[in-house]
């Protein structure tokens, strides 16, 4: 469980501080809700690719130049218009 803990704990830390980046430094992100160690925001249609790779920066280095990680964070995600889609890669009905 101790192990456990840490992991969840620094998982937890590191979401937070991804987070915190992305309200401060990309006003145009709405983040509309955090899962476990996913985030779905809304952005504007038109600079979505843009924002979507910045926002991939922003979280693969949480702390900026205050605190680096000895082992680098790896992403995936998606762009769509709606949850479904950028999850499941196809519109919902």
């Amino acid at each position: 469980k101790i192990i456990n803990y840490t992991v969840q704990g620094s998982s937890s830390g590191i979401m937070k501080g991804a987070m915190i980046r992305i309200f401060c430094e990309i006003p145009e992100v709405h983040i509309l809700i955090q899962v476990h160690d996913e985030l779905v925001v809304e952005v504007p249609t038109e600079r979505s690719m843009e924002l979507f790779e910045q926002i991939k920066e922003l979280m693969s280095n949480p702390f900026g130049d205050k605190f680096k990680l000895r082992v680098p964070l790896k992403l995936s995600g998606n762009v769509g218009s709606s949850w479904g889609t950028a999850k499941f890669g196809k519109e919902e009905l």
